[in-house]
């Protein structure tokens, strides 16, 4: 099955009507072009089929100190890359069923399954700035994390165990900048502290995954787990849908991202 690209989702202007079109002409799938939703049934099995759980190599001592493992699903460039851009970019809310039921099959259920016994493995979703949330009328990460919530049911809690402190903007910043911005931009969640500042014994000991859409440069998740981990999570996990070809990627000029 060969997939083709669509066009480029990297635009900032939100569509808010385009739910309105997708009611008068019925989306196609942007995997094969066929009608049958987003992601049509014959696609998404083959991305399920094919999608694994990849580990993230970057700076890997540094991912390894704070992360028990950090992985993601598919590259940028990729049908799954695709997806996610186009949900973020054109704010198309529907396509976070297909998404989520992607991560749930070919990341959660082999996470769950690894301890069966486990009562329960705390999703924290990474934080999305008030100003695209505003922009896109929604806040995509935690949607897309509440659904997944909901099909893994009692096995599976959404949390969020940090806050946006901050609003930056990391599209086309160096990775200098992005690391700089990035311990600025979250904040521990203050519902779930103790009077000595740390996190909540009752979470302390459970399995936390820090979920987010993409890794760039990696900046902004090991920023938001460190200061998980010093607040006293112990069994921290990280998960992103795709990562960049940060070292070979042709949208890198100058080292910075465009």
């Amino acid at each position: 099955m060969v997939f083709s690209r669509k066009n480029n989702v990297k635009n900032t202007t939100i569509f808010p009507f385009r739910s309105v079109f997708d009611l008068i002409s019925p989306p196609l799938c942007r995997g094969c072009g066929r009608e049958g939703g987003y992601l049509c049934e014959r696609c998404k099995k083959y991305i399920i089929s094919n999608v694994k759980p990849q580990k993230i190599m970057d700076e890997r001592k540094k991912v390894r100190k704070i992360f028990r493992e950090a992985e993601f699903l598919g590259f940028r460039d990729e049908i799954l890359g695709e997806l996610v851009e186009e949900y973020k970019y054109s704010a198309i809310r529907g396509m976070s069923r297909e998404i989520a039921e992607i991560v749930f099959l070919d990341f959660v259920v082999p996470f769950l399954e690894k301890d069966p016994e486990a009562t329960e493995t705390i999703l924290c979703p990474m934080p999305t700035s008030r100003k695209h949330i505003r922009e896109r009328g929604f806040d995509h990460i935690y949607i897309v994390a509440k659904r997944i919530e909901k099909m893994a049911g009692r096995k599976i809690e959404v949390r969020k165990l940090l806050l946006r402190a901050k609003d930056t903007t990391q599209v086309g910043a160096s990775e200098e900048m992005r690391q700089k911005q990035a311990k600025e931009a979250v904040r521990l969640n203050p519902v779930f502290l103790g009077e000595d500042g740390k996190i909540l014994e009752e979470i302390r000991e459970k399995k936390v995954i820090l979920f987010d859409d993409v890794w760039t440069t990696g900046a902004s998740m090991r920023e938001a787990g460190e200061k998980l981990r010093r607040a006293g999570v112990k069994n921290l996990y990280g998960l992103t849908v795709t990562k960049n070809r940060y070292q070979k990627s042709p949208l890198i000029r100058g080292g910075e991202l465009f």
